[in-house]
């Protein structure tokens, strides 16, 4: 499915830049509504083989290099604002944040957690991503304002196919496998990933990524 999807995403983006400067405006929201929905396909496609990877003991591939943590979240958080302009993203870190991880993986991890902040918290509540620098990691969490995650769920929260309600009280249109892949990755680095929550604080998940040369 990947190439079909590949040619369908080229093909709408250059569309789009077309209608963009013939200044078609109601032909290019039908466009952007078609990209999305192009892309959140490729994300289930890609969890889906990640998933497979994991059932039958493979493995997600990871290809580690020094990263910023920060730049990677900043990335996130831009294109999280062209998506969600209404949203307050709030982004601060504290010491190095120098870490020895695959890019792309980590910056999988991170768009799932922040995507996942906005969709379970109400609209006018912001989305807090730290990072800070610990003796052996770089730790990364997420937080938002919605409701407290049932103390119940929470045990089973990073198993495949776990789907929680969205703010409001829909389900969530994803396949309930972002989280176990993200807890998938976490480990595959050497890290963890865990979830606290409480009606004070809200709910935060807290990645711990390997610094940088360990």
């Amino acid at each position: 499915m990947r190439n079909p999807l590949g040619v369908v995403l080229t093909s709408a983006g250059l569309l789009e830049r077309q209608l963009a400067a013939a200044g078609s405006d109601k032909q290019l929201t039908v466009v952007k509504r078609m990209i999305d929905n192009a892309r959140a396909i490729e994300r289930m496609v890609r969890d889906l083989v990640d998933y497979t990877r994991t059932r039958h003991g493979r493995g997600l591939p990871i290809f580690a290099v020094e990263a910023d943590l920060l730049q990677l979240c900043q990335q996130v958080i831009d294109g999280m604002r062209v998506l969600h302009p209404d949203r307050a993203l709030q982004l601060s870190s504290d010491g190095d944040t120098v870490s020895t991880v695959d890019p792309d993986r980590a910056t999988q991890v991170i768009a799932n957690l922040v995507g996942n902040a906005i969709l379970y918290s109400p609209a006018g509540s912001p989305v807090r991503v730290t990072l800070r620098n610990e003796e052996d990691a770089v730790v990364l969490e997420v937080n938002n304002q919605g409701a407290p995650l049932p103390p119940e769920t929470l045990p089973g929260i990073f198993e495949a196919f776990h789907r929680g309600a969205a703010d409001g009280g829909g389900r969530n249109a994803g396949l309930g496998l972002g989280l176990y892949i993200a807890s998938q990755i976490a480990e595959a680095h050497g890290g963890s990933i865990a979830v606290r929550s409480t009606a004070e604080e809200g709910t935060t998940f807290i990645v711990r990524w390997p610094r940088a040369g360990r």
